[in-house]
């Protein structure tokens, strides 16, 4: 396990589920370490999410403090794989869409 998936194991992300719909690329898991790392840049801030994969990043933008976040996938199938990891992380969460 790389330093980045260690970072991310530590935010409580949950990559197994239901086959393979929860599995962020490489690349999806290093943006959400750099995010994981500097809060900062989504702390109180209104994010919009272009292409949101599986969701690992709206999942992390949401623990960071995101004040909101519109998360776009144009890819139905995978929207829905979306939406449903996001609310398995934060249940009631909010107007998921």
């Amino acid at each position: 396990m790389g330093r980045h998936d260690q970072e991310l194991a530590a935010l409580g992300l949950d990559f197994e589920s239901d086959g393979d719909a929860w599995q962020p690329t490489p690349h999806g898991r290093f943006m959400a370490a750099v995010l994981a790392e500097h809060p900062e840049l989504a702390r109180d801030l209104d994010v919009l999410e272009l292409g949101a994969g599986v969701a690992i990043h709206t999942v992390v933008l949401h623990r960071m403090g995101a004040r909101s976040i519109t998360a776009t996938e144009h890819e139905r199938d995978l929207l829905d794989v979306a939406r449903a990891n996001f609310e398995r992380h934060f249940p009631g969460a909010g107007n998921v869409r």
